[in-house]
């Protein structure tokens, strides 16, 4: 069977640190060195919604895990959103915050249910 294969390319002219599929296809969430969370149609490759403040520093890491992408920069700080709520139209921030670290974070991981942070 032949496989079709699309490239989409993220606008930002700085470092792209991740890049995830979310599960049902339909959204490409993408961090890095612009302290940006960038959201586009995996479909149309257009821009869905765009957090230049997603972080006070560059974004390290990024990881989804079902309906939870969290992410980490060098700012110290870890932050969890909703991919519902980064995939639509509405209103959008992180609905937790993890601001205990002491340097920058650098590497995530999330338990299979999203309940377990790792940074």
């Amino acid at each position: 069977a032949l496989v079709s294969v699309r490239q989409l390319v993220a606008a930002s002219k700085k470092a792209l640190t991740a890049s995830q599929l979310t599960d049902d296809g339909n959204c490409v969430i993408c961090c890095g060195w612009d302290c940006a969370i960038s959201v586009y149609d995996a479909a149309t490759g257009s821009l869905l919604r765009r957090l230049d403040d997603a972080h006070d520093a560059a974004v390290a890491c990024g990881r989804l895990r079902g309906s939870v992408f969290c992410t980490g920069a060098w700012d110290a700080t870890v932050k969890l959103w909703s991919v519902s709520d980064l995939c639509g139209d509405g209103e959008c921030g992180p609905f937790l915050e993890l601001v205990d670290h002491e340097a920058p974070v650098t590497c995530i991981a999330l338990s299979s249910n999203a309940s377990l942070v790792v940074a």
